[in-house]
């Protein structure tokens, strides 16, 4: 059992994020030993564009199967009812529509006359009158292609307008996507084909143009019935749809191979080049012929791709990974999705092949990559942490003596020289501490003490801390505050986070007010307790508003710089927010001001 976990297993789920939205990922997960402890690790990978590709793969066959069967049905029947029957039998069949209805228009033009269905129809549809309605949402949409002489599609009913009919009607019987088309005869519109799913956004920009087409050969049909002479050039002209796919096979850049019984019977160029066979070598081949006998994990190579091939032909899509052996020996991972489709009465499989033998070895570069950075970021944090340490020590004492002479100094050059000292030794022990509070943060050593605090007491109180500060430069800073508006966050870390914020708007600021505001507020139905401090300071353009952010990034940086400042307060703040498992916000608007948000869950009131 160990070494199967050992060995890992791979497979997909659904996550979801923080914002509620759901992304499809695909999980490695294998048992590992680092000095003799065991461990899970796990390898989670986003592959919301690899399922949308292979959606689009399976969207594109199953439109080149409608294509494909129409084109077979235009050869071989031979009068409108019977090509109309067929059309509705093989897009519901291949196209899996949920309901497929023609209609033609009667004698006096004011009818469509449905004359085929198939699918849930529920007695829809009836005949539609056709009105002179302003509005064109609200006549049916086959009436609406007919005027129009164009495709109507709507990828979501439920958006349609509540008052239309026809609306409620089609979601009643379960369609959420539709599309109508004219159908012509000699260059005038007599019908309309109509389409129908119970999926949103059925119709893609690449299938709605292969419908069109569809169409233009069922109207092209119509023309040719009973014309020997014109019927040839029709088959001609049909056929050079699948000529267009035979093309599209044949230059894509992966392997593509299709399988009837599991042998090989028809595969592109890319094939033969991957796997460095000749056409006649490779044809009538299996899965099993092209790769070593057992797969990583153990397992026959044949019995394995018979389990992923049933289960693709029971109508499963498969993606995994797979090791092949090309013909002089060597082996390569590659990537494989199987899709099952009918080809009239066949059932055949196609399998795509992507050879990722360097996306491998780019991730494993990555991982080592990944691993170094981690170490060197642990060794940094570290260092600084040490260094901190080893610098603050020696920062004491001269502070206090720096201090003392200071108090006890006469000599006016004397005491303004010890008052640099004393400011510079203030400077370099706040840069101290604010590099020692990063490389605690970063090396995972913060720990907190979580409790309910009153946000409001907190921010008067840091207010008057900063009043003496604001008056030197006459400036207006004040705290308008909630009654108990309450938070469950780390005290002291809150202490710092608002004295952070307070003091940088002192520093930015030359003129006008700091207000610190604590409110409630409701954002997306939750409640939440807020701290804004407000300056009428220098502002901060646009493009900075990330930057300010990150370690020892200012808005004003170089020798030239106007503040002072190491740039790591709203970085450290930034991060002790985020710690206590809240959010920081900023507005601001050059030369007006800027407005930081703080933000956390609200705690009720009775908790205090």
């Amino acid at each position: 059992m160990d070494e199967e976990r050992e060995q890992g297993i791979l497979f997909e789920s659904i996550h979801v994020k923080k914002d509620g939205t759901y992304f499809p990922v695909e999980i490695s997960s294998r048992l590992i030993t680092i000095e003799d402890h065991k461990f899970y690790q796990g390898i989670i990978r986003d592959i919301s564009e690899r399922k949308k590709a292979e959606e689009k793969i399976y969207n594109l066959n199953r439109i080149y199967a409608v294509l494909s069967q129409v084109n077979e049905a235009i050869i071989w029947t031979k009068s409108w009812d019977e090509l109309f029957d067929r059309v509705c039998d093989i897009a519901v069949r291949y196209g899996k529509f949920n309901m497929v209805w023609i209609g033609l228009l009667d004698g006096k033009k004011d009818r469509i006359i449905p004359v085929s269905s198939r699918g849930t129809t529920d007695d829809y549809p009836d005949d539609i009158t056709i009105k002179n309605s302003d509005e064109p949402e609200e006549q049916d949409p086959a009436v609406s292609a007919i005027k129009q002489g164009k495709g109507i599609i709507y990828n979501d009913i439920m958006t349609v307008s509540k008052n239309t009919s026809w609306r409620k009607k089609l979601l009643s019987l379960g369609h959420l996507s539709m599309a109508s088309f004219p159908l012509k005869h000699e260059r005038k519109i007599i019908g309309v084909l109509n389409l129908f799913s119970d999926k949103e956004d059925f119709f893609t920009d690449e299938e709605i143009p292969l419908i069109e087409e569809i169409v233009l050969n069922i109207s092209f049909a119509l023309e040719t019935f009973n014309k020997d002479a014109q019927r040839k050039g029709a088959i001609e002209g049909l056929t050079s749809s699948e000529n267009k796919f035979k093309t599209v096979f044949e230059s894509a850049n992966d392997a593509i191979i299709l399988t009837e019984d599991r042998k090989f019977i028809d595969f592109n160029l890319k094939t033969e080049k991957l796997f460095g066979y000749t056409r006649n070598e490779l044809l009538n081949s299996t899965t099993a012929d092209i790769s070593p006998k057992r797969q990583p994990d153990g397992i026959l190579s044949s019995e394995k791709s018979n389990l992923l091939i049933t289960t693709a032909l029971n109508g499963k899509p498969q993606r995994f990974e797979w090791v092949y052996r090309k013909k002089d020996g060597t082996l390569f991972d590659a990537e494989v999705s199987l899709t099952s489709f009918h080809l009239g009465e066949r059932l055949l499989l196609m399998a795509i092949v992507r050879d990722i033998t360097e996306k491998k070895k780019a991730n494993e570069e990555i991982k080592e990559a990944l691993k170094r950075a981690e170490e060197l970021n642990r060794m940094k944090s570290i260092f600084l942490a040490n260094m901190s340490h080893e610098l603050r020590t020696p920062m004491t004492g001269i502070l206090g003596f720096a201090e003392i002479l200071y108090n006890e100094l006469h000599n006016t050059d004397q005491k303004e020289m010890a008052g640099i000292i004393l400011r510079g030794g203030k400077r370099l022990t706040s840069t101290l501490n604010s590099i020692l509070d990063l490389s605690r943060i970063e090396a995972d050593k913060m720990e907190l003490s979580s409790e309910t605090v009153n946000l409001s007491d907190l921010a008067t109180e840091s207010v008057k801390f900063f009043e003496a500060a604001a008056k030197e430069k006459n400036l207006t800073i004040k705290a308008e505050t909630e009654n108990n508006v309450l938070a469950y966050i780390d005290y002291k870390i809150m202490e710092q986070v608002l004295s952070n914020l307070i003091q940088n708007a002192v520093a930015y600021t030359e003129r006008g007010s700091i207000i610190v505001k604590v409110i409630t507020e409701k954002v997306n139905d939750l409640d939440y307790s807020s701290v804004k401090v407000i300056d009428t300071g220098i502002g901060i353009p646009e493009n900075y508003f990330k930057a300010i952010f990150e370690p020892f990034k200012q808005v004003s940086e170089g020798f030239g710089r106007r503040f002072e400042g190491t740039g790591l307060g709203l970085t450290i703040t930034r991060k002790f927010v985020e710690l206590m498992n809240g959010e920081i916000m900023v507005e601001s608007e050059l030369g007006k001001g800027s407005t930081f948000t703080v933000r956390f869950q609200s705690v009720p009131r009775h908790n205090l």
